[in-house]
C-alpha cells in the first residue's frame, strides 16, 4: 500500500484530511501566518525544517485538513513525542482529531488550541492511557512597539547567555518545570532541556540577568525557533528570591524593544492560573489572542529540541 493510501482519509465530499507534501508549502505558511501568535512554534518549525519528507522522512510530518479545496487545520506530529496543533476555523475538527488518534505512537506532549487538545486527550484517556499533566493556558500577543524607556533600569543588565551560563539555565529550567506543573523531574527531563538550551545559546535566543552585587542568576528567558512573522518568548522565570522586584518586568520591556525591532509580533503561552503573570504581560501592552492548552501523557521518555 502506497504512502498516500496509507496516510489519505476522507470525511466527505468536500473535507480530506492528509500528509501534507513539498507543494504544500505555500497553503501551510499562509494559514500559519494568518494566526501567528498561537502559531508561533509551528512557524518556527516549518521555516527550520520545511513540510517534511527528505531527510527528514520518518522524524516528523505535517498532517493537514482540507476543506473545499482549501487547508483550514494542521497538526505537527513528531514520532512518539509531540502533537502540535494549528489554530484553525473549521467545523470539521473532529475529521482531524479521528485521523490523528489512529495512528500508532502515543505523543507525550500534546500543543495547541483547548478544543483539540481536549478532544485528543479525551480519546487517548478512552483508549487507556494515562494523562499526567492537563494544563489550560492563554496564547497572548504584542505587535505595538515600546517606548524607548523600557530600555532602562534592569534592562541594560540583560545579556545574552553564553555557553558557561548553560549550567545555571538548565537547573533554572527544571526548577520553573516543577513549580508550573508540580511534577517530579524524570531521568530524560535534564538530558531534554540540556540539548534545548544549548541549541538557543548557541543561536543567541537565551538571555539572563544577574544580580550585580552577587552574581546569582534571577531572571531568564529565551525565544522558541525563529521565523520572520512572530517571536515566541518562553522560559520567562525569576528566582523566587527576587520576585515583585520589577526584574523581570524591566526584563522583559527590554526584549520587547529588541525583538519589536525585527519582529512584527511577540507572542507568549501563560497558564490560566498565574495571575500575577497574566497581570504584568497585560500592563506591558500584551492582548489575549485565544485559549491554549498543554497536556503530558505518560508514555516512553522522548523529547524535542525547540
Amino acid at each position: 500500500m502506497g504512502t498516500m493510501s496509507l496516510f489519505s482519509t476522507l470525511f466527505g465530499p468536500r473535507v480530506v484530511v492528509r500528509v501534507l507534501k513539498a507543494q504544500d508549502a505555500a497553503p501551510l505558511r499562509e494559514l500559519l501566518v494568518e494566526h501567528a501568535a498561537a502559531n508561533a512554534f509551528l512557524l518556527g518549525w516549518f521555516e527550520r525544517w520545511g513540510v517534511g519528507g527528505g531527510q527528514a522522512r520518518g522524524f516528523f510530518e505535517f498532517v493537514g485538513l482540507w476543506y473545499e479545496d482549501r487547508l483550514r487545520q494542521v497538526a505537527l506530529v513528531v514520532t512518539g513525542t509531540l502533537l502540535a496543533i494549528s489554530t484553525g476555523d473549521t467545523p470539521q475538527l473532529r475529521g482531524l482529531v479521528d485521523f490523528l488518534h489512529r495512528r500508532r505512537a502515543v505523543p507525550a506532549t500534546i500543543v495547541g488550541p483547548d478544543a483539540p487538545v481536549r478532544l485528543v486527550g479525551q480519546m487517548l484517556a478512552d483508549a487507556g492511557a494515562r494523562l499526567r499533566f492537563d494544563q489550560p493556558q492563554l496564547v497572548y500577543e504584542v505587535r505595538e512597539a515600546p517606548p524607548e524607556r523600557w530600555r532602562d533600569a534592569w534592562g541594560p543588565l540583560l545579556r545574552a547567555a553564553a555557553p558557561e551560563d548553560i549550567p545555571e539555565l538548565i537547573d533554572a529550567t527544571l526548577r520553573m518545570h516543577s513549580e508550573e506543573t508540580g511534577l517530579q523531574t524524570r531521568p530524560g527531563d535534564r538530558d531534554a532541556f540540556t540539548r534545548s538550551t544549548r541549541q538557543k545559546v548557541r543561536e543567541g535566543r537565551a538571555w539572563l540577568l544577574r544580580d550585580p552585587e552577587t552574581g546569582v542568576l534571577v531572571f531568564k528567558a529565551s525565544v522558541s525557533l525563529p521565523s520572520p512573522w512572530v517571536a515566541q518568548l518562553e522560559g520567562i522565570w525569576t528566582h523566587p528570591l527576587a520576585r515583585r522586584r520589577g526584574i523581570a518586568r524591566s526584563a522583559v520591556e527590554r526584549l520587547l524593544c529588541d525583538l519589536l525591532e525585527r519582529t512584527p509580533v511577540v507572542a507568549l503561552q501563560v497558564n490560566q492560573d498565574n495571575e500575577p503573570g497574566i497581570r504584568l504581560y497585560e500592563q506591558l501592552g500584551f492582548v489575549c489572542a485565544q485559549p491554549w492548552r498543554t497536556t503530558y501523557v505518560d508514555s516512553d521518555d522522548h523529547d524535542v529540541d525547540d
